[in-house]
């Protein structure tokens, strides 16, 4: 008779297994919205890191070659015409996305002002205008 009894009791009742699939439940209703908007942020902060590695690039080219700025991004990685410098290994890739999900391909550069931002109109995750970056 003990031995049934045993037997029994080695397995888990629906009643249990249904309260741990609710209280699993409930702590992914609680964590998962937190990790939601990570990787939008993870891109926004990305984009704005890239843009002001760019900006300080053209600086010093502008500060080292003689005061003219690079005729186009892609000199950054080559040497430049007075000092033999380069100033950036590769040109980085904007990742933000824009609020219908649209991602830029490439940086502006005006060669004339040295002035760069990202080729993309509309607001990123936070509201914020992209081109204003």
């Amino acid at each position: 008779m003990f031995e049934r009894m045993k037997n029994k009791n080695k397995a888990f009742t629906l009643i249990e297994l249904v309260m741990v699939i609710v209280i699993i439940s409930v702590l992914a209703v609680i964590i998962i919205p937190k990790f939601v908007g990570q990787r939008a942020q993870a891109e926004i902060a990305s984009t704005k890191a890239n843009l002001e590695s760019l900006r300080t690039a053209i600086q010093m080219y502008y500060a080292n070659e003689g005061g003219a700025y690079p005729a186009a991004l892609g000199s950054l990685t080559s040497a430049g015409p007075v000092t033999g410098e380069t100033y950036m290994r590769k040109i980085p890739v904007p990742t933000v996305k824009n609020s219908d999900g649209d991602t830029a391909d490439a940086f502006t550069y005006d060669s004339t002002t040295g002035a760069v931002s990202v080729n993309l109109t509309g607001t990123d995750a936070n509201g914020d205008t992209i081109a204003d970056y």
